[in-house]
C-alpha cells in the first residue's frame, strides 16, 4: 500500500506456475477502512501480515518490536503484550481470507481503560455492592446461625462432659443397659462394682417390661441393693436407665427396728397387762369403798355424820377420777383406745352430764343447766361414752373453778355436711375467773394445772383436758378455748356424727293449743318454747295468772330452775325436776302435775301426756316412779365385799338376790331355779364371766346377762357382747347406774 492508501494485490496468472504472467488488483481508499483513528486514540495501530508472516501494510504507531514476525500470528488469538509485569497493549489477531493472511490490531490498555471507564465503574460498583451484601450476609449468618450453633455445641459438649462427670462421681451406681441383650452401654465405677456381682437382678429388670419402677435385690454375698429403673432411648436404641443404691446398712437398720418394735410391742403388751391388772386390783377395793358409802348415805345419819360421809365420798370420787384419768391416758398413748359407735340421744346425753354435777353445783350455789338447740336430731351415731367423758371433764372443771354465777352446757348443729351427717357443737361456758393467755397455751398439756389465783388450784392431776384433747383427736373432732380474765371461760367441742333422723324432726306431735312456759332463766324458757312450737303447740311465756283465764285446755310447763314464787295455776301442768334429783322426792312434791326430766324431748312428751288428760302425779315418759323391781337376780362374784355390796344394792331396789362365788356354782343354781337376770363378774377362776355367759345361752337362758368388770376398754365390752351378754358395766358400779339399768330391764323384760 502506497502513500495514497492504495493497495496493490498480485497473483500469478500462469497455470503452469512459471510466474511469467501476473494479474494485479488495485484497491483504493483502503486507509479509510483500516485506519483505527476513528475507533481509538492515536496510540492504536494495526498490521496486515501475508501468509509468510511478512507485514504487508500497517497503520498507526506500532508497538515496539512489532516489525519482527511475531509468533502469535500463526492462529487467531487474543492476548496482552508488554515489556514488564504490567501489559501495555491488547493484541487481537484475526485471519483474513483463505491465503493465510492475518490482521493484527494493537490497542493500548490505557485506551481500553479510558473507553470502558463507565462500564468498569458500574461493574466495580456492582461488585462492591455484592461484596458488601455477601459480607453482611456472612456476618448475619455468623451472628445468628454459626455463633449460636457454636455456643450450643459448646454447651452440649460441656453438658455431656458434666453429665459424664456427674455420673462418674455419683454416690449411687448409674448404668445404661441395652434392652435387647442386657449389654452395658454406659456405667460409672459404683455401678461397675454391682455389675460385677453375681445376681439375677439384670435379667429381672429386662423381663419386667415396665417403663419405670424399682426393685430390691439381694445378692449371693448377702448385700442388698435397691434398683430404680426407667425405660428410655440412647443412640436410637431401647435402653434401661438404672440407678443402684446400696441399702445393706438400711436393711440392717430396718432389721434392728423390727427387733426393737418387737421388744416394744412386748413391753407394751406387758404394760397393757399391768394396767389391766392394776386397774382391776384398784377398782375392786374402790367399789367396796364407794358402794359402802352409797349404802351408808341411804341410812339415817346425823348432820356431822353426813358431813363426814360427804368428805369421804368426795375424796373417793377424786381418787377414782385420778385413777381413771391415768389409765385412760396410758391406754390412749399406747394406741389401745378404740371408738365404740352406737346410737344415742344427744338431748339425753347433755342432760345426763348436767345431772352428774348438779349436786356439786348446787352445793356451791351455782346455776347449772343445759340447752339443746331446737331441731337437734333425736338420735345420732357415735361413741356416746367418749363424748360424755369429754363433756364430763369440761363441766367438772367449769363447776370446780367457778365460785359464783352459772355453768351452761349447750348443744347445737353447727352445720350439715354430706347426706346423713351433721356437724355437732358442744359448748361449756362458765362465769369463772377466766384463764390467762400464757396459761391457755398450755391448757392441754399433761399434768398442767392452772396456778393458784388463776382460776384456783382445786387439786386434780391435770390430765382431764389432756384426755379430752386426745379423745377429740381420736374422733376427728376439735377443741377450742375462749377465755377472758374476770369474765369466764368457754370451751367448744365440735365433731361430725352420722344422723339416723333428719335435722328438725319433731319428737312428738302436739295439739295446737296454748302451752305456757315458766322458769327462772329466760334462756331456758325460750329454748323450751322453741321445742314446743316445733312440735305444733302454741308456746307462750307465762307472765301472770290471768294469761290463761278461760282456757281450760291450756298447759303450764314449769322448767328448772323454777321461778319464785311459784305461779298460781289450776289447769294441767308439767313439772320438771332438777337434773340428778331424786324422782321419788320430786313426785311427792309434784302430785298436781305430770313429772318430767329436764331435757326438751322429755318435756315435749310430758306435755303430750298432759294434753291427752293424764292424771296428776303421773310420771312423764322420761322416767317412772320408783317402785320395787321384784326381779330374781343371780349374782356371780368371787369377791366377798363386792357380793355384799351388790346384794344390798339390789335388795334396796326390791330384788330377790341369789349369790354364787364361781361360774360352775352359778350354773348349778341356774339349773335349780329360774332367774330374771344374771349379774356376773368377768374375771373369775375356773369358769370366767365370758364362759359362763356362753354356757347359759347354750343351756337356753333367754333373760338378760349383765357383765361387771374393773376394766374400761371397748375391747372388753365387745368381747362380752360376743359371748352373749346384753350389757357390760364397769366397776365401781354407782347405785344410780345400777338402778337405771334394772328399771330399763323391768320396763322391757324381753
Amino acid at each position: 500500500m502506497d502513500a495514497a492508501n492504495r493497495l496493490f494485490l498480485y497473483t500469478p496468472a500462469d497455470v503452469a506456475g512459471e510466474e511469467r504472467t501476473w494479474i494485479g488488483l488495485e484497491v483504493g481508499g483502503l486507509g479509510a477502512v483500516l485506519d483505527p483513528v476513528e475507533c481509538a486514540s492515536g496510540e492504536a495501530s494495526y498490521a496486515l501480515y501475508d501468509g509468510d508472516g511478512a507485514m504487508a501494510l500497517h497503520g498507526g504507531k506500532l508497538p515496539p518490536r512489532v516489525e519482527e514476525t511475531p509468533s502469535y500470528l500463526s492462529h487467531d488469538s487474543f492476548r496482552l503484550r508488554g515489556a514488564g509485569w504490567w501489559p501495555q497493549t491488547l493484541v487481537l489477531v484475526k485471519s483474513v481470507g483463505e491465503a493465510g493472511w492475518r490482521l493484527a490490531y494493537y490497542v493500548p490498555i490505557s485506551d481500553l481503560i479510558e473507553d470502558g471507564a463507565p462500564a468498569f465503574q458500574a461493574a466495580a460498583g456492582v461488585a462492591l455492592a455484592l461484596l458488601v451484601a455477601v459480607l453482611l450476609a456472612v456476618r448475619h449468618l455468623r451472628n445468628h446461625l454459626v455463633k449460636p450453633a457454636q455456643r450450643q455445641y459448646a454447651a452440649l459438649v460441656d453438658s455431656v462432659a458434666l453429665n459424664r462427670k456427674i455420673v462418674e462421681v455419683a454416690p449411687v451406681g448409674l448404668c445404661l443397659l441395652r434392652r435387647a441383650d442386657g449389654a452395658v452401654l454406659l456405667s460409672n465405677a459404683a455401678a461397675r462394682q454391682w455389675l460385677g456381682e453375681r445376681g439375677h437382678w439384670r435379667e429381672t429388670l429386662l423381663r419386667a417390661g415396665a417403663e419405670t419402677g424399682g426393685e430390691e435385690c439381694t445378692l449371693e454375698n448377702g448385700r442388698s441393693a435397691y434398683v430404680a429403673f426407667a425405660a428410655t432411648t440412647y443412640q436410637s436404641e431401647d435402653v434401661v436407665l438404672c440407678g443402684i443404691s446400696d441399702i445393706t446398712a438400711q436393711k440392717k437398720v430396718e432389721h434392728a427396728l423390727r427387733q426393737a418394735k418387737l421388744v416394744t410391742d412386748q413391753a407394751s403388751a406387758s404394760k397393757a397387762m399391768f394396767f389391766a391388772t392394776i386397774s382391776h386390783e384398784i377398782r375392786t377395793p374402790l367399789y367396796g369403798i364407794l358402794g359402802t358409802l352409797e349404802l351408808l348415805a341411804m341410812s339415817g345419819l346425823s348432820a356431822p355424820q353426813r358431813q363426814y360421809l360427804d368428805t369421804i365420798q368426795q375424796s373417793s370420787s377424786t381418787l377414782l377420777r385420778t385413777i381413771n384419768g391415768t389409765l385412760d391416758l396410758s391406754r390412749i398413748e399406747a394406741g389401745r383406745e378404740e371408738l365404740e359407735i352406737g346410737a344415742f340421744s344427744p338431748a339425753e346425753l347433755v342432760e345426763q352430764v348436767v345431772a352428774n354435777y348438779a349436786a356439786r353445783a348446787a352445793a356451791k350455789g351455782l346455776t347449772l343447766y343445759a340447752l339443746t338447740e331446737v331441731g337437734m336430731p333425736l338420735t345420732l351415731r357415735g361413741d356416746a361414752v367418749r363424748i360424755q367423758q369429754i363433756l364430763n371433764n369440761l363441766v367438772s372443771n367449769a363447776v370446780k373453778f367457778t365460785e359464783a354465777g352459772r355453768v351452761v352446757l349447750r348443744a347445737c348443729v353447727a352445720a350439715t355436711g354430706e347426706p346423713g351427717q351433721v356437724r355437732l357443737r358442744f359448748q361449756v361456758a362458765d362465769t369463772g375467773p377466766g384463764i390467762r393467755e400464757d396459761h391457755r397455751a398450755r391448757l392441754f398439756e399433761p399434768y398442767f394445772r392452772v396456778p393458784a389465783g388463776q382460776g384456783g388450784d382445786s387439786g386434780g392431776t391435770g390430765l382431764g383436758l389432756t384426755i379430752c384433747r386426745r379423745l377429740s383427736d381420736l374422733m376427728g373432732a376439735g377443741l377450742s378455748v375462749v377465755s377472758e380474765e374476770g369474765l369466764g371461760t368457754s370451751i367448744a367441742f365440735c365433731l361430725t356424727l352420722a344422723a339416723d333422723e333428719p335435722v328438725g324432726a319433731a319428737p312428738v306431735t302436739l295439739a295446737p293449743r296454748p302451752v305456757y312456759v315458766d322458769g327462772a332463766v329466760p334462756e331456758v324458757v325460750d329454748n323450751v318454747r322453741g321445742w314446743l312450737s316445733a312440735c305444733g303447740a302454741v308456746a307462750l311465756p307465762y307472765r301472770q295468772a290471768g294469761d290463761a283465764a278461760g282456757l281450760a285446755d291450756a298447759v303450764l310447763v314449769r322448767t328448772w330452775p323454777p321461778s319464785t314464787p311459784a305461779p298460781r295455776w289450776r289447769q294441767r301442768q308439767v313439772r320438771v325436776w332438777a337434773p340428778g334429783a331424786s324422782q321419788d322426792a320430786f313426785m311427792a312434791d309434784a302430785a298436781d302435775g305430770v313429772a318430767s326430766a329436764s331435757d326438751p324431748v322429755s318435756i315435749c312428751r310430758a306435755v303430750h301426756m298432759a294434753q291427752d288428760g293424764a292424771e296428776p302425779g303421773t310420771p312423764g315418759v322420761a322416767g317412772g316412779a320408783s317402785r320395787p323391781l321384784d326381779l330374781r337376780v343371780l349374782v356371780v362374784e368371787d369377791n366377798a365385799i363386792n357380793q355384799r355390796i351388790l346384794r344390798e344394792q339390789l335388795e334396796h331396789l326390791g330384788c330377790a338376790v341369789t349369790l354364787a362365788s364361781q361360774g360352775d356354782d352359778a350354773l348349778r343354781r341356774w339349773r335349780a331355779q329360774p332367774f330374771d337376770l344374771v349379774l356376773t363378774d368377768l374375771n373369775m377362776p375356773v369358769l370366767d364371766g365370758y364362759q359362763l355367759a356362753r354356757a347359759l345361752r347354750d343351756a337356753g337362758h333367754a333373760g338378760p346377762i349383765i357383765g361387771l368388770t374393773s376394766g374400761s376398754s371397748a375391747e372388753i365390752a365387745q368381747r362380752g357382747l360376743a359371748a352373749g351378754m346384753d350389757q357390760v358395766l364397769g366397776k365401781p358400779l354407782p347405785f344410780l347406774v345400777l338402778a337405771q339399768t334394772l328399771h330399763g330391764i323391768a320396763k322391757d323384760p324381753t
